[in-house]
């Protein structure tokens, strides 16, 4: 039985939590046990594990979740085929980037980085593998509900694996280690789960899969070079692991609330997919519209209450030895903001057919990104690849809303839109003239909170059909 996009996004919404949550803990844990300059290391090793890993997690995955979605009957077929071309793809990656290390740890200055790289390849195939499973197939399916608790599961074990190798003193190898375990665990676990036999007796067409799967795998993989290039040319142009590790914290606590987000792209696509199928056109335009209406109710005031209070913030995470990174934040923010919406936009893109267009904005801002780094990182410093990233962002969801407009004759509600931005300026400087620190954030957090939404309610924005969404969301959760 399938679930409804509403309530496979809560699912996946409730798992992108966990995702965060472990994220935090991960990350903070480390920038404390080890400091800027060691977790700037991490950060760069992290970096190029989920660049290798994303180009096969949300390459084949989602060409596998689209083809399914469209055809279930073909589901068994569909996933024989693609399950073969993930192990061999996977197989390709981790040795080239294996044998590649010393031409990356050359890029970033540093022949210290050599060992992690190779060490963290030994994550790819797992991860590629444990991705088909939960992101392709439970999600072609729309068992989003299975989908969430194996995704869930995965994020929970990267702690318990990884601090009790750091404690122990292994550092850096123990962090990279620890992912590597929860992968090959993670991996496991959905195999017995799902319990899908493998056969060569059911085959779909390689080459058609293949042909639908590369631009999305392109797609991914700029997409994720797109989020990362600021961190690599600012190691690259300063040669400062002090430099990677304050820009790495900013970072980390910059995506968090957009990332929340990200399940609507993973229940959108599919959506869009068997809309456009049936051709069913308004149906896709509600799906758009509402859930870009959502995402800037829901995402602008946390971005502006973190840009606000940014240092206190920071400090309260990381410690005050990652104090500069306050000033980064407080740009980096707005770019997170963006990229999220850039994200459920691409995948509007893909789930109509347009995979190219998707590619081609993406390969458009590496272009600026590169650019706007290059120029504004010797300049500025950290503060100047926050500025780049931020810009960079705002850019692509400009590109993508325009051909949404076109092509689908949808995008953001003006009207609503409008109110939403007034209410959080209102929120912005409240925050600004309220300085506090420490846990004493979390109660302005609430209290902001609470007038935003009474701000909406006095300007008419929250609706009868906010509350029954709510309410349908937690019934059928309930029932589930």
């Amino acid at each position: 039985m399938t679930e409804s996009v509403s309530r496979g996004t809560a699912y996946l919404f409730l798992a992108q939590f966990v995702f965060l949550v472990s994220g935090y803990i991960v990350h903070v844990g480390l920038g404390r046990l080890l400091g800027p300059a060691e977790y700037g290391v991490i950060g760069i090793i992290l970096s190029l594990m989920l660049l290798t890993q994303t180009l096969l997690m949300r390459g084949l995955p989602q060409a596998l979740a689209k083809e399914i979605s469209a055809h279930p009957e073909q589901k068994e077929a569909l996933f024989n085929t693609a399950f073969f071309i993930q192990l061999l793809t996977s197989a390709i990656v981790t040795a080239v980037f294996f044998f590649g290390a010393n031409l990356l740890a050359h890029f970033f200055k540093d022949p210290s980085l050599v060992k992690y790289i190779r060490l963290s390849s030994a994550i790819i195939i797992p991860t590629a593998l444990f991705s088909l499973y939960s992101d392709g197939f439970l999600n072609g399916t729309h068992k989003f509900r299975n989908q969430a608790w194996l995704r869930g599961l995965n994020s929970i074990l990267k702690p318990i694996f990884i601090f009790p190798l750091v404690l122990l003193g292994y550092t850096i190898s123990g962090a990279v280690a620890g992912y590597i375990l929860s992968g090959f665990t993670s991996w496991f676990c959905s195999w017995y789960a799902i319990g899908i036999r493998i056969t060569r007796k059911a085959f779909h067409s390689s080459l058609d899969l293949l042909k639908k799967a590369f631009p999305i795998m392109m797609i991914s993989f700029t997409y994720v070079l797109l989020n990362n290039i600021d961190l690599y040319l600012l190691k690259h142009l300063l040669e400062s692991n002090y430099a990677a590790g304050i820009f790495s914290a900013a970072d980390n606590l910059a995506r968090t609330s957009p990332q929340l987000f990200f399940a609507l792209a993973f229940t959108i696509m599919p959506a869009i997919s068997a809309a456009l199928a049936k051709q069913e056109l308004l149906l896709a335009k509600k799906y758009i519209t509402e859930a870009l209406r959502y995402l800037l109710l829901i995402l602008l005031p946390i971005t502006v209450m973190v840009s606000a209070t940014a240092t206190p913030l920071v400090t309260l995470f990381y410690s005050s030895s990652f104090a500069d990174s306050g000033a980064v934040l407080q740009i980096l923010i707005f770019g997170s903001m963006f990229f999220a919406m850039f994200t459920v936009l691409n995948s509007v893109a893909i789930g109509a057919g347009d995979s190219s267009k998707a590619l081609w904005s993406s390969v458009l801002l590496i272009v600026v990104s590169t650019i706007l780094n290059l120029i504004l990182i010797p300049k500025y410093g950290v503060r100047g690849a926050a500025i780049a990233t931020t810009t960079t962002a705002l850019l692509g969801v400009l590109i993508l809303l325009l051909y949404v407009r076109i092509k689908l004759k949808a995008g953001f509600q003006w009207g609503s839109s409008l109110k939403v931005i007034a209410a959080s300026i209102i929120i912005y400087l409240l925050a600004r003239s309220i300085p506090v620190s420490g846990l004493w954030l979390a109660l302005e957090y609430c209290l902001l909170g609470i007038i935003y939404l009474l701000l909406l309610l006095v300007l008419g924005e929250i609706q009868e059909k906010d509350y029954q969404l709510v309410k349908k969301i937690f019934t059928k959760s309930k029932a589930g």
